[in-house]
């Protein structure tokens, strides 16, 4: 059966409509961020670019606050690199922000600016909103948004859940793609392509039937649980996750919309974010890791780090492609039984997008 609905390429290059679409993008969704893992430490701070905002988000005697990296003095990045420890100095001309975000240590402060405690109090760093969810740390630019796990919704459990399970990551990847952001989300909620395109991994063995993929959309959100045989349900899955419990059986792949993937699988989980940086750049970052009680030999690390890098490179390839035709394209999309999800994919992003006419 052939799936309908499929975006047109306008809304994956043109320059104005990204910009749009950011700042639409901005209002209406949470973006994962990283790992308390990496924010576990007083002091500890990751920065990182969210829809066109430099964000960095700090431990603060334990608690995570996050703020947009300009300096309130003359737009200095306070943070310059991904990741790091120590207190929110400008490297410019020394400003200090307290947890508040706050100038209070301003160099010759009574000599040059005479600011009070009020003046420095309007100097404050424009704040984001943190939330976490077990280990996942997300921000949102919406001071309005509902609270993250309202928006997750079911995936809230899911996110619990592995938290509790997953183990250390063994491998990061983060990856320049010149491809719009959409069209890397979609290979992820493809099931039609792999046996071709990564005939050695995910591909190995034979094809997928449609009846192997349970798919279930939570609002914007969706995922493939593949079955056991036709008639498999999946009917305990999400309140055993609601437990605590992970059934690592068979392969799961979660989308968050809007560029988020958590997959697993009895080896693995892989965590992937997807940053739109332009109409056809994207900033691909990939973490994998073992499950706690399942601690893989180095041997077999490196295996999975091999193959992960394999298929990430075929299917960067692949989205490269692809964005490099979308100009000479004078049809929509023809969507098969195993591409559903991006159907739904679309749907969702028309709906946050405010594109009520179904272009």
């Amino acid at each position: 059966m052939i799936r309908e609905g499929a975006l047109s390429p306008h809304f994956y290059t043109d320059p104005d409509w990204f910009t749009v679409e950011r700042e639409r993008l901005a209002r209406g969704t949470w973006q994962f961020f990283g790992l308390t893992d990496e924010l576990a430490a007083d002091g500890d701070w990751l920065q990182k670019t969210v829809l066109g905002t430099d964000i960095f988000v700090q431990n603060f005697d334990g608690n995570l606050r996050g703020y947009r990296n300009v300096c309130s003095h003359r737009g200095f990045p306070l943070r310059q690199g991904d990741k790091g420890n120590g207190a929110v100095q400008c490297g410019f001309h020394g400003w200090v922000y307290d947890r508040e975000g706050v100038p209070t240590g301003i160099p010759r402060n009574a000599e040059l600016f005479q600011l009070d405690r009020e003046g420095q109090k309007g100097l404050a760093l424009s704040a984001v909103r943190v939330e976490t969810v077990g280990r996942f740390v997300f921000v949102t630019l919406s001071a309005g948004s509902a609270p993250v796990r309202d928006y997750l919704d079911a995936y809230a459990a899911l996110f619990s859940a592995v938290s509790g399970q997953m183990g250390e990551a063994f491998f990061h990847d983060v990856s320049p793609t010149r491809a719009n952001w959409k069209l890397c989300v979609e290979i992820t909620l493809d099931d039609y392509h792999p046996q071709v395109l990564h005939p050695t991994t995910l591909g190995a063995g034979e094809p997928l039937k449609p009846f192997q993929c349970y798919y279930r959309r939570d609002g914007i959100h969706s995922c493939l649980l593949k079955r056991r045989d036709a008639d498999w349900t999946f009917e305990s899955y999400w309140s055993d996750l609601g437990a605590g419990l992970v059934d690592r059986t068979g392969y799961k792949i979660h989308h968050v919309f809007p560029n988020v993937l958590l997959s697993f699988m009895k080896d693995w989980v892989i965590l992937s974010r997807y940053e739109p940086e332009g109409p056809g750049t994207t900033r691909v970052e990939t973490t994998q890791c073992a499950w706690s009680d399942e601690v893989p030999t180095r041997e077999t690390t490196r295996a999975l780090t091999e193959e992960s890098k394999t298929f990430l490179e075929q299917d960067r390839g692949a989205v490269q492609a692809l964005h490099g035709m979308l100009e000479q394209k004078t049809r929509a999309d023809t969507l098969g039984a195993l591409e559903e999800r991006i159907v739904w994919f679309h749907d969702s992003y028309r709906r946050i997008m405010g594109l009520m006419d179904g272009r």
